[in-house]
């Protein structure tokens, strides 16, 4: 069962975050509890490849996203609908997901679009072929792990 109380603190807390740079000097913390990084990683990939191709596709990524994250669907992910879904569903630290929340809010509007989702591909498709392997998102995740959370 939710702890509503859980829910008032997460929103809180979310709220008192304003911009992806003091996040990345904040010491995330990922809780571990359930997933190391590699194994939230790896439910990320399963939960986003719907058809198994081994291959990310934009529409994949989007729809993932809009429909597990965007609660009042407005077409847009706040940062309270994220943070919330993300804790629920990977079990990392409210200070993780906030710092994930901003590095993938590309333009800083505080919200995230397909057109965040675009950018986002472009800077991971690491070896430019326009397709977004498992590996280079895996590997995209990590370093931000690893960024965010010492000793990952």
């Amino acid at each position: 069962m939710f702890d509503p109380l859980l829910l008032v603190s997460l929103l809180g807390s979310a709220a008192t975050y304003s911009h992806a740079h003091s996040l990345r000097q904040s010491g995330c913390v990922h809780t571990g509890i359930f997933f190391t990084p590699n194994g939230v990683v790896r439910n990320i990939i399963m939960d986003m490849d719907k058809n198994g191709d081994g291959t990310l596709e934009q529409g994949e990524v989007v729809s993932e996203f809009v429909t597990r994250y965007d609660s009042d669907n407005n077409g847009e992910i706040s940062e309270a609908e994220f943070v919330i879904k993300w804790i629920l569903r990977y079990h990392d630290g409210r200070d993780f997901a906030v710092y994930l929340f901003h590095h993938f809010d590309k333009n800083d509007d505080l919200k995230l679009t397909p057109a965040d989702f675009l950018a986002l591909r472009t800077e991971i498709d690491s070896d430019g072929d326009g397709k977004l392997s498992e590996a280079e998102f895996e590997t995209f995740m990590i370093d931000i792990y690893k960024n965010c959370v010492p000793g990952s």
